[in-house]
């Protein structure tokens, strides 16, 4: 055997098994031992205290990876630790015994596990990482390759590794693993950054969501006609239209606004469930497949009439019962045990099976917009008598009125029914969808949930790509970087992020400053506002702002000038998409994926969670003033933010009224120096 094949045999022989990941779990847990065998098992429930408040402050769990929190930046994590006490009414002669437990914990850890401290403090990027665990073997760049087997890769391609000139490509990345052995510590300490590791964006049918939208895109029924769309514009008009021409009528609450792109919202919806309801009316009365059995009524007798016919709107709303029951999966897979097991059917790889249909929230909008045509006075339709004759043989009325007042209040009552299915729960027919909370009620219960968001992005930052990646690839990391961060600072809703561009939206002011502007008359809740979004951005993202608008964004857009903050850069189904704005579902997907990568722990969610994170941590920090400050990051109403975005338990809430107790408790009681307490103490032993 060679020299060299001795050496090697001899650092595969040596491999340390206790470089491998260290958590704050493993830390607690051998600390608490240490304690016993040094006959210090009392002390134990105090340190306890002390390390779970000291995580709760920095926003890390049991099952966080320990980091430069207990070494370099250990002095400024104290000071973040003493400030939370000092929130919690804690007086010094408290939190200073518990500063002095973790200055024991800091020398027992950095004592314990000095290994694997060391690998978990080096530097993030795979480059700057294999450089220095070569170092710390006490070898060269090049010594260091003479100790791999020979072939392995060049000596000059280890070399730009470690100089970061570029990362492995794929035909290199299965050597990592060799070379980790090779250097002595665990398998996936040299991993590439993670934004190369990100891989498509989950796919339809790979999630219930998924199954369910695979299964009603292989059975279609939406339609659409000429004559339809005419009588659509008339409705299009009515809603829209500043002035109405003299004999119409709208409510005030009828009227359809723009959004920022230009688009009207609420007209969009009327088209989907208008297509919807028509395309049932369309589908053949003896289809033998029940999830394409309709009406049987013949495209061109088709018309907006056909909604004051309340039998074809009950029987609607059951096809879509039905249909919302509907799920594919492949053909092989086995049946999961929360999902029935009968088949319907099979196409191909896939097999349709029904999960049990029920109501939801959008058989509650759809009666809701009947509701809203066939109104006296106000309604679209109702004001449209010219629509009967095109009821045909199914009039039910003398009049076009009274079927519209008849239909109506069939409509009403049923609407009714589903809020009570809705208000009580009844889950055994009504479809409450998936809880937005379920997937971060993890983050939502931490004292300060917007501390681990900052930390994903303090890892997106470390991660980024080193100048030798190719320009493209660094540019949509960077965008992606930037999304997430101005997500944090300013939880709007995804659209606005769509229609965001440079120097109308998010504008530069000439002191250097980033500011964010949009008119009221563009968010959802546009009725509720008082005035324009005009707001500074955090000015520790200035600088990330300049960057990007700067080195990155002329990169995406290439030569089409687009001022859109967050653009596409590559063709989609053969079209050129270079500077377009990514659409809300684009924007989902990436967040979806970003969070999913580097939130251990968590499936992903997308960017409405933010909203969720961000409210709660602003009302955590000050429940006193927090639900207004939080109604103003999120540009949205009080009485919004106290029903839908609070996650706080009822000790949580109470917390500012025992503050308001106490403040006045200490003034009362401070009065005579005291000799009210001194009586009360007297009366009480007496």
């Amino acid at each position: 055997m060679s020299d060299q094949e001795l050496v090697a045999a001899e650092v595969v022989q040596e491999e340390d098994p206790e470089l491998t990941e260290l958590t704050w779990g493993e830390v607690i847990k051998e600390f608490f031992v240490h304690l016993k065998n040094d006959g210090k098992g009392a002390q134990v429930r105090n340190f306890k205290t002390a390390i779970k408040l000291f995580l709760e402050s920095i926003g890390r769990t049991e099952q966080s990876v320990v980091g430069t929190e207990i070494t370099e930046e250990f002095t400024a994590k104290i000071k973040i630790y003493i400030d939370f006490q000092i929130d919690r009414r804690c007086n010094e002669s408290t939190y200073k015994p518990r500063v002095s437990k973790l200055k024991t914990l800091k020398i027992f850890v950095e004592g314990k596990f000095k290994k694997r401290l060391r690998l978990q403090t080096m530097p993030k990027t795979f480059g700057k990482k294999l450089h220095a665990l070569i170092i710390a073997l006490g070898l060269t760049i090049k010594a260091f390759w003479r100790t791999l087997p020979k072939g392995l890769l060049s000596y000059t391609a280890l070399l730009r590794w470690c100089r970061e000139k570029t990362t492995p490509s794929k035909k290199y990345r299965a050597v990592i693993g060799t070379i980790e052995k090779y250097l002595k510590v665990s398998a996936g300490t040299l991993r590439l950054p993670k934004y190369l590791q990100k891989g498509h964006y989950i796919s339809v049918g790979e999630s219930n969501y998924g199954n369910k939208a695979r299964a009603a895109l292989s059975k279609p029924y939406y339609i659409w006609t000429e004559s339809l769309e005419r009588e659509y514009q008339g409705l299009f008009r009515n809603k829209t239209k500043p002035i109405l021409p003299e004999g119409e009528e709208r409510s005030e609450e009828g009227y359809w606004t723009k959004n920022e792109g230009g688009d009207f919202p609420s007209a969009k919806a009327a088209r989907g469930m208008l297509k919807s309801f028509m395309g049932f009316c369309a589908l053949a009365e003896d289809c033998p497949d029940p999830y394409l059995r309709g009406a049987g009524i013949k495209p061109e007798d088709l018309s907006m009439a056909l909604l004051a016919d309340k039998r074809l709107v009950e029987d609607y709303l059951e096809f879509k019962r039905l249909r919302s029951g509907l799920r594919v999966r492949l053909v092989n897979d086995s049946t999961p045990a929360n999902l029935p097991a009968h088949m319907i059917s099979q196409n191909g790889r896939w097999e349709y099976y029904d999960k049990g249909g029920k109501y939801n929230d959008g058989s509650i909008r759809f009666l809701s917009f009947v509701s809203s045509l066939l109104r006296p006075r106000f309604g679209y339709l109702y004001q449209h008598p010219e629509y009967y004759e095109k009821l045909m043989s199914r009039k039910t009325a003398a009049t076009w009125q009274k079927q519209c007042k008849l239909t109506r209040n069939r409509v009403d009552i049923v609407f009714k029914n589903f809020l009570r299915m809705k208000k009580v729960k009844d889950s055994q027919h009504f479809d409450f969808g998936r809880d937005p909370k379920e997937k971060i009620q993890w983050i939502l219960d931490l004292k300060r949930p917007l501390f681990l968001l900052q930390e994903m992005i303090k890892d997106m930052f470390e991660d980024l790509l080193p100048e030798s990646a190719p320009k493209l690839d660094r540019a949509r990391q960077y965008r992606d970087f930037i999304l997430i961060a101005l997500l944090c600072a300013n939880p709007l809703r995804i659209i606005m992020f769509t229609y965001m561009q440079f120097d109308d939206h998010l504008i530069r002011r000439s002191d250097g400053s980033w500011w964010l502007r949009f008119g009221k008359q563009f968010f959802k809740n546009r009725r509720s506002l008082d005035s324009d979004y005009e707001v500074r951005v955090a000015e520790d993202l200035w600088p990330l702002l300049d960057r990007y608008k700067r080195e990155f964004h002329p990169i995406l857009v290439g030569s089409t000038d687009s001022k859109y903050v967050f653009v596409s850069s590559k063709s989609i189904r053969g079209l050129n998409c270079q500077g377009s704005p990514m659409r809300p579902n684009s924007l989902y997907q990436a967040i979806q994926a970003l969070t999913e990568l580097y939130l251990p722990g968590t499936s992903g969610f997308g960017p409405h969670a933010f909203r969720h994170i961000i409210a709660t941590d602003i009302i955590k920090k000050d429940p006193g003033l927090g639900f207004f400050i939080a109604s103003k990051a999120l540009n949205d109403k009080l009485e919004t933010v106290e029903k839908a975005y609070i996650h706080l338990k009822s000790s949580e809430f109470f917390e500012p009224v025992n503050a308001h107790f106490s403040e006045a408790w200490r003034y009362v009681f401070s009065l005579e120096q005291g000799n009210l307490i001194n009586n009360i103490g007297q009366v009480a032993a007496a």
